[in-house]
């Protein structure tokens, strides 16, 4: 708990940040809206003000009558945003502080940025217990206004939150902002077009900046990213083709973060990565019945070091009604830990983020079979798919280990996935096509020594889609069931009474979606509805009642929070040229 008196000092607002518990004693104002409004027009009018605002704070209340023998009648704080047209004002005045309950709008907060102030939050529904804080009480000015007359209090260890604080930090909002730029080209030369022999040259750029707030950790970079490649590729004869190419790509982060609510002095990084390479690729094709691919590539990262890629498809066409695939390579990555995990930081979990992280590296394997089966004069459609990746480096993100905790660190150990996927679609007459798909996961990370399911990762996902048009075409009918697997959740801790913070695992669930678009000849309606069965996840957010305390954590989220949506839309289509 934080002690203050007024008056309040830039010194004293820069001081405090979002969350921080006060008991504030001293001279204190009281004023509504009906004050406010005649503040702002006596400023306006270069009239003075019933009292100075340098270094003040204003109450928003309204006391209820006072009873015999007490000082001031029940007074609970009033919603500030009536106060918001008015408060920008009275900050570029000097007013230091603003007591009140809800959220504040944009305009407040950066005028409270501009001339430093800061936003207290009242305890709502406790106007006794606030009054009791309350030692002397005084109108001095709008005596008209009844209850709402301007005040001066005089307060003791008034109980207070800060909401606001005068860097812009909100207690009710994570905010992002996101600017992004993109410029790309793609050029090529075709020297033989019998052979397809042509040299390609592709350039792109992009800058990307984001602004995250959460609560009072934040993580803001400036990404900047320089891809070319140059290809070279030919064909010797129609059974043997070649290509080869030349590539560089340059990734910069500027990152500013804060990733603890209490530190003061946001720390500042800068990752830098150039990455040079080279690959050549052979492929042979016999009758369009085989073909192989192979492929090797070198790369020199400026951070990592020399690494080699090698990669293998093979394909094979029997007949007309089934084809098969098998894949195989390895792949690096350069990992982010904070650029592509900073939604971590909406929990009160502490960060660890081991030293000298090394390049992810990963094998992988797939292989699949397509069919397309005559049945009753039309073609049902199957296609199954294994795929199987063995990381050798993988950057774990670690939410078990420690449950108040999440650490990034290189694997020591096994991880793997596989995922199985199988999808079949059938017209069963005419406008009616029925698409059903589904997917199981098996993946495993070990943490510190114990191999675990990756968690908050579904078993499986299903999908059942009918769609049927009419036979003009005028009305179409789409409905969707998803199906989604039960999973693990992180590592739970034990409460005070003997609970745990959220279950072990999560069930399965199912969501239903459906549309019915109306045709017309330029445009069309369309109407829906998504997650038709209404499921929603429990508590998501644990502990949402104390977002500054040692249980917070708004990230153990592994089902919807909305209910049931409905929406109505139209589309129009313009005409061709001609048309």
């Amino acid at each position: 708990m934080i002690k203050l008196e007024t008056p309040l000092t830039i010194e004293k607002v820069e001081s405090l940040r979002v969350g921080d518990q006060v008991l504030l004693s001293g001279t204190i104002y009281t004023g509504r809206d009906a004050a406010h409004k005649r503040f702002v027009e006596a400023i306006n009018n270069n009239e003075p003000l019933p009292f100075d605002p340098y270094d003040q704070v204003i109450y928003f209340v309204g006391p209820t009558p006072t009873k015999p023998g007490h000082i001031i009648g029940s007074c609970g704080p009033t919603t500030s945003y009536r106060m918001d047209a008015y408060s920008p004002t009275m900050l570029s005045k000097g007013l230091r502080g603003m007591i009140g309950k809800g959220r504040r709008n944009y305009d407040v907060k950066e005028a409270m940025k501009q001339y430093k102030g800061v936003y207290f939050g009242a305890i709502g529904g406790a106007g006794a217990i606030i009054a009791s804080c309350i030692k002397s009480c005084e109108i001095i000015a709008y005596e008209d206004l009844g209850p709402e007359a301007v005040r001066r209090l005089v307060v003791e260890d008034l109980p207070l939150t800060v909401v606001i604080d005068s860097e812009g930090h909100d207690l009710y909002e994570i905010g992002i902002k996101t600017d992004r730029y993109e410029a790309f080209t793609k050029n090529a030369y075709i020297f033989n077009k019998e052979k397809n022999t042509n040299l390609a040259l592709i350039l792109s750029t992009s800058w990307h900046n984001q602004d995250a707030m959460y609560g009072r950790k934040l993580y803001n970079v400036d990404q900047t990213n320089t891809y070319a490649s140059l290809m070279f590729e030919t064909e010797f004869n129609p059974q043997n083709s070649f290509s080869a190419g030349l590539s560089f790509n340059y990734d910069a982060y500027d990152q500013h973060y804060r990733l603890n609510n209490n530190a003061d002095t946001p720390l500042k990084a800068s990752d830098k990565e150039a990455v040079p390479g080279a690959y050549v690729q052979y492929t042979l094709n016999l009758n369009d019945q085989w073909m192989l691919m192979a492929g090797l590539r070198g790369d020199y990262s400026s951070k990592h070091g020399f690494f080699v890629t090698p990669r293998a498809h093979l394909k094979y066409n029997p007949n007309d009604y089934v084809h098969f695939r098998l894949s195989a390579g390895k792949g690096y990555r350069t990992n982010h830990v904070l650029a592509e995990n900073n939604y971590l930081l909406s929990s009160s979990r502490k960060v660890e983020i081991a030293k000298n992280l090394d390049m992810e590296e990963a094998w992988n394997l797939g292989a699949s079979v397509s069919t397309y089966i005559p049945v009753f004069g039309k073609t049902l459609n199957v296609n199954a798919e294994y795929y199987y990746t063995d990381f050798r480096k993988q950057v774990v993100v670690d939410m078990d280990s420690n449950p108040h905790e999440v650490a990034f660190y290189n694997l020591d150990g096994r991880s793997y996935s596989h995922v199985f996927q199988v999808e079949a679609s059938y017209p069963f007459f005419k406008g009616f096509t029925l698409t059903g798909a589904y997917r199981l996961t098996d993946a495993q990370t070990t943490y510190k020594g114990q191999r675990m399911e990756k968690p908050l990762t579904g078993k499986y996902k299903g999908l059942l889609t009918a769609s049927y048009q009419t036979p003009l075409g005028i009305w179409q009918f789409d409905a969707t069931l998803q199906l989604n697997g039960g999973g693990r959740m992180p590592a739970p801790y034990e409460l005070a009474d003997g609970q745990l913070s959220w279950s072990r695992r999560y069930g399965s669930f199912e969501q239903l979606s459906m549309q019915v678009t109306r045709y017309f000849r330029r445009w069309s309606i369309y109407v829906g509805g998504e997650n038709l069965t209404n499921f929603k996840q429990k508590n998501p957010i644990i502990d949402a009642a104390n977002p500054w305390g040692d249980n917070f954590d708004s990230t153990m989220i592994w089902g919807p929070v909305h209910g049931a949506k409905a929406y109505v839309g139209i589309r129009f289509n313009l005409a061709r040229n001609g048309e």
